[in-house]
């Protein structure tokens, strides 16, 4: 049998299914929906779709036992099951009995209007529009768990992350053995860090079906999440039994070893997917990143770190323009930024100012802040703890496993990396203490922008306790609004709370400059005047 690619994209192959029943072309159907058994052998759409073509070609026999075997397989899907049950008489075929819809076929109900439209979002990655159409397709079907998981995918598309917790949640409540959905919900539990119970998902789409990559792949993932490397392991050979020389379990097997630091077994791992694999560039992927990982954990170990030299890390504002009108640089010198973004860290540099700050360039969620000053920063810049990387301009990135990740603003090629590590630590460990003492001191005020417009109270508060457990430092929460309000109002012990409408360009000393500039400036003074003598 041919090998298909692994890269096939499940949702080109729906879209070209339903363009070949469109076109009634129902040999091509029947290979497309071979295809999408392999591609998704989790569902049982490939089975659906492959015995209705066969039955339009008059193969009313291999129709059958493709039917009756998807059956078996997946017996609470009901449109298979009610097209297994049907006794067709030998000779032409017949219409579909059900309808894809589960009724008699009348005028355009096999696919629905919605239906169509919501599967062709899907495979465009329109959220926005497929959040609308799948929330219809649900509300007319509500017995079919298609409305329920492209909703939950729509979401977390948009990255509307509390609607899809609920909606996942919900839906798995009403379809508790649907494999789709179980691997929606373990996805937005691995994003709550709530990896045991994710863990319970995957686990349960292996019971439900043991040929599902997804389900086999997940469970392993979260294993090394929660640092059970050799349980981890042990599930990849369990489903490399079941499903021998399937790519993305063996590159679960790379990143396995890659994380345990066992890079030769690593290499070893990579060269035999190499007969595999036909995608050359995922290939050298991960080649670079095992690459990057064991020259970090090299340097982790390495003695005599010298202290960074902070001209040759920092850079020339005047390179990027500055353009602050007087008295600017002085007002927004007064903040520092937390997070979540690098965008406080640009206002600043529009204004000329290079203040010297731990986050200033870095992305961290509410969550990863908290637990980190809980921590009160302990070994961050601890060369164990630090990663280095490359993002796709080529640029240094430097992370905290735990935490955060950070711009360094310096290329590939510039200096040796070993060299280049140990100051980058050395220098993160020099503002970690800083930090730690301006938090103390609390002369400097604090500023967390919200990533996203979903952010929990509970997130909000803990961080407030976290940062007044070190000092009496002021912690603005700036909230991303919906429409152009900017406001700052205090609420008490230290916390403003902020309002700044959201922005949807991308960040860039570009997009900074102007409207967006001034709505930082405008905030700043504001939450100034909430101080005592504060002046706006």
């Amino acid at each position: 049998m041919m090998r298909l690619p692994v890269t096939a994209d499940p949702l080109q192959i729906r879209d070209a299914i339903q363009h070949a029943k469109a076109g009634r072309e129902w040999a091509a159907m029947a290979d497309q929906a071979a295809r999408l058994r392999m591609a998704e052998p989790g569902h049982g759409d490939g089975y659906f779709f492959g015995a209705f073509a066969l039955r339009r070609l008059g193969q009313v026999a291999a129709a059958q036992a493709l039917a009756r075997e998807g059956a078996e397989r997946f017996p609470r899907h009901r449109r298979l099951v009610t097209l297994a049950r049907t006794a067709d008489p030998p000779g032409a075929p017949q219409e579909d009995p059900a309808g894809e819809g589960g009724r008699k076929p009348a005028s355009a109900e096999p696919i629905t209007a919605p239906g169509l439209e919501a599967r062709r979002a899907q495979a465009a990655r329109d959220w926005p529009n497929l959040i609308g159409l799948a929330s219809a397709l649900k509300a007319r079907h509500p017995e079919d768990r298609a409305g329920y998981h492209m909703l939950c995918q729509a979401l977390r598309g948009a990255k509307r992350w509390r609607e899809a917790d609920q909606q996942s949640a919900a839906a798995l409540e009403r379809f508790p053995d649907d494999v789709p959905i179980l691997e929606e919900r373990a996805r937005s539990l691995h994003r709550t860090r709530k990896h045991e119970a994710a863990l319970a998902c995957y686990r349960r789409m292996v019971a439900i079906d043991p040929k599902s990559t997804a389900g086999w792949a997940g469970t392993a993932e979260s294993l090394m999440l929660l640092g059970r490397f050799d349980e981890a392991e042990q599930a990849m050979a369990d489903a490399l039994a079941v499903l021998p020389e399937n790519a993305n379990i063996m590159i679960a097997q790379v990143q396995c070893a890659r994380r345990r630091g066992d890079f030769s077994l690593a290499d070893a791992r990579i060269s035999r997917l190499e007969d595999i694999l036909p995608d050359a560039g995922r290939l050298q992927g991960l080649r670079a990143s095992i690459e990057i990982n064991r020259k970090s954990d090299l340097l982790a170990g390495a003695d005599g770190l010298a202290m960074a030299d902070q001209r040759q890390l920092s850079v020339d504002p005047s390179e990027h323009g500055a353009m602050a009108p007087d008295g600017d640089a002085e007002l927004l010198k007064r903040f520092e930024s937390l997070g979540a973004n690098c965008e406080f860290g640009l206002v600043q540099r529009l204004a000329g100012l290079e203040p010297l700050g731990l986050l200033r360039f870095s992305a961290i969620s509410a969550t990863q802040l908290a637990a980190m000053l809980e921590t009160r920063l302990a070994d961050v810049g601890t060369p164990a703890t630090m990663t280095l990387s490359l993002n796709v301009s080529n640029e240094y990135m430097l992370a905290d496993k735990r935490y955060f990740r950070t711009h360094t603003f310096i290329n590939l090629g510039s200096e040796d990396e070993a060299t280049l590590f140990r100051k980058l630590c050395r220098r993160t460990e020099f503002l970690r203490e800083k930090l730690l003492k301006d938090i103390e001191a609390g002369n400097r005020i604090f500023l967390f922008q919200a990533a996203t417009q979903e952010i929990a109270e509970e997130d909000v508060t803990r961080l407030h306790a976290a940062m007044r457990a070190i000092g009496p430092a002021t912690l603005v929460f700036v909230d991303r609004g919906g429409g152009d309000a900017i406001d700052a109002r205090d609420a008490g012990h230290g916390l403003i709370r902020a309002t700044l409408p959201a922005s949807a360009e991308k960040l860039s000393l570009k997009t900074m400059r102007g409207a967006r500039y001034e709505a930082w400036r405008t905030l700043c003074r504001a939450v100034i005047a909430l101080l005592p003598g504060g002046d706006a």
